[in-house]
């Protein structure tokens, strides 16, 4: 596979015999990997045919790298729109592979786009939501890390927060040193070495660009090439150092000339022009600006149109052409006050995105001691993620502990009973224990529920009864057995205080007829049955077994286990009525209280 990705022609990628459909589209992803940022339009190509093979092969990760750099491709020639869609169905896809590369790059395209649209404080949130997603996956370094930190450092330079700018690029040098994306490398140099010219380290920033320039030269990345060939010649203007200036002016107006790269071709113009009336040379610096001054008409470059506008009217006025100069300066004056106007507007968002992300540190800061306060106190609260979290929220996380930690109690009891019960060896003894356990685990049950669920006042009754039922078949007749259960208690939610001395009840009852009503290893059915009206709950519980002697005195019984029935339904303020005609039916009705939803 090493030598499939070494291949550089797409023609030779799909005809080489041999390769499955996802070796292929591996293969052609590999080669738009290499040049899609020197070569957009045989990327673009790659890519497509990657897709077309990856979609009808059912080729799912294969599909979503293919989407980036189709994505990428768009967003180079502003169809924002199609950029969109494509990041949009890949990006869950390569999370899900854990491709950190193509992850990072499509977060980044998705971070440029807003944040050139002005949605500053959107792209932020993107930004750092991405970093904590892939940090939550792997804290390897990795170019996801490294995308997403680069278009930080980006962010913070156009807001003039250097240092923060600095430390986001370097954060993404660290994460791309093993990688081979080489435009990427040398990306996150250039915006170094404009960082250094600002802080008027011209030095500094003329050695990185120098080797930005070699990198791109070796690596035919034209576009990085003539940026970085721009930047070393705003230097050279300063350093006033002429010659040199216009030397790589040229070369990067030569190099963006070929690949129709207009705005970049304007910036040249003007920067040459003004060499030349450094030079005394008006009548070239005249014809420069004039050819920028139609380019960036037609492109509707604003900003740029005010410095030509500006400079040529300065040129007519020297020249003794006023009619002219004052002809270009109110064209000046015009477009200016339309700059500016964006400018200010432009401004304000500044400051307020300034002042949110000041806000979220702070905020984030009180929060993190705030969380790691309860960690120590109880280690009941989770890590809060707003700090202005109400009291009931807290409340509702140490109710949830309790019924924990009192089900886990109830359980540690069950299971010291089980142990008891395998050293006794009177087996009355013993069927007791297991009796006894049997009405832990009921109460248990309904403290699991209560915090599983997160409904701390009710729960489902009728799943508590399966779940009961189940239990208790399982653990008396054996995971083989014949018993056929009915349940029916929909929409019945039961409080805490009414929930445990009805499931020990129900306990009771259904242990009754799985211990007696079905000797010698008989099936037969138990039903269970709740339903309320406005004022009261009615259930029956009835099973089809052999039933009670005929002259059983249930009121006097000596029986624990019933003796519990009796007084269990006094607690629940209720009534019993017991019938033997098929099996045994017990029909209990007990009063719906204020509580009871």
């Amino acid at each position: 596979m090493n030598e499939l990705t070494e291949i550089t022609e797409i023609g030779t990628i799909l005809k080489k015999k041999g390769l499955s459909s996802s070796q292929q589209v591996d293969a052609l992803n590999a080669y738009c990997k290499r040049i899609y940022y020197s070569d957009q339009d045989s990327s673009f190509l790659g890519a497509s045919n990657s897709y077309e093979l990856a979609l009808s092969s059912g080729y799912e990760k294969g599909r979503a790298i293919a989407e980036v750099y189709i994505g990428f491709y768009y967003w180079w020639n502003n169809n924002l729109k199609k950029c969109t869609v494509l990041l949009e169905d890949a990006i869950p896809i390569l999370v899900k592979h854990r491709i950190y590369t193509e992850y990072g790059l499509a977060k980044l395209i998705t971070i440029l786009v807003l944040w050139a649209k002005g949605e500053m404080e959107e792209a932020f949130d993107v930004v750092h939501k991405a970093l904590i997603e892939i940090e939550s996956i792997t804290t390897k370094n990795n170019m996801a890390t490294a995308r997403l930190s680069g278009a930080l450092g980006v962010m913070y330079y156009d807001l003039n927060e250097l240092d923060l700018s600095l430390t986001n690029y370097n954060r993404a040098k660290i994460h791309s040193r093993s990688n081979t994306d080489f435009s990427f490398k040398a990306y996150i140099n250039i915006g170094i070495a404009a960082i250094k010219k600002k802080q008027n380290k011209l030095s500094a920033a003329k050695s990185i660009l120098e080797q930005a320039i070699e990198q791109s030269k070796v690596h035919g990345m034209w576009v990085l090439e003539a940026r970085a060939c721009y930047e070393i010649g705003t230097i050279f203007k300063l350093e006033n150092n002429l010659e040199r200036a216009a030397e790589f002016m040229e070369h990067s107006y030569r190099l963006r000339e070929i690949h129709h790269a207009k705005p970049g071709m304007v910036s040249n113009l003007i920067a040459l022009a003004e060499i030349e009336i450094i030079k005394k040379k008006n009548n070239v610096a005249l014809e420069k600006l004039n050819t920028a001054l139609k380019i960036a008409t037609t492109e509707n470059l604003k900003p740029k149109q005010t410095r030509i506008l500006y400079l040529i009217s300065n040129l007519y006025e020297e020249q003794g052409d006023l009619d002219s100069a004052f002809t270009f300066l109110k064209k000046h004056n015009t477009i200016a006050r339309e700059v500016e106007l964006e400018e200010k507007t432009n401004r304000l968002k500044n400051i307020q995105l300034k002042y949110t992300i000041e806000k979220a540190k702070k905020d984030a800061e009180s929060q993190r001691k705030i969380n790691l306060e309860l960690k120590k106190a109880n280690k009941l609260i989770t890590k809060q993620k707003n700090e202005l979290a109400t009291s009931n929220h807290e409340k509702e996380i140490l109710l949830k502990e309790i019924h924990h930690r009192v089900k886990n109690n109830m359980q540690i009891i069950s299971s010291l009973m089980a142990l008891q019960s395998l050293q006794v060896n009177d087996k009355k003894l013993g069927a007791e224990l297991l009796t006894t356990r049997h009405r832990i685990q009921s109460m248990a049950m309904i403290h699991e529920m209560l915090y599983s669920t997160g409904e701390f006042s009710t729960i489902d009754y009728e799943q508590y009864l399966k779940q009961l039922i189940n239990r208790l078949i399982s653990s008396i007749k054996g995971a083989e057995n014949n018993i056929e259960v009915r349940v029916e208690a929909k929409s019945i939610k039961l409080n805490m205080d009414t929930s445990i001395p009805l499931g020990l009840l129900i306990n009771e009852l259904v242990t009754n007829s799985l211990k007696y009503a079905f000797p010698n290893g008989d099936g037969g059915n138990i039903s269970v049955v709740i339903k309320s009206d406005s004022q009261y709950y009615t259930m029956r519980v009835s099973d089809n077994g052999i039933g009670f002697p005929a002259d059983y005195d249930f009121e006097s019984t000596s029986s624990l286990g019933l003796r519990l029935v009796m007084n269990l339904v006094v607690q629940l303020e209720g009534s019993l009525v017991r019938s033997s005609t098929k099996g045994t039916q017990y029909d209990i009705t007990f009063k719906k209280i204020e509580s009871i939803v």
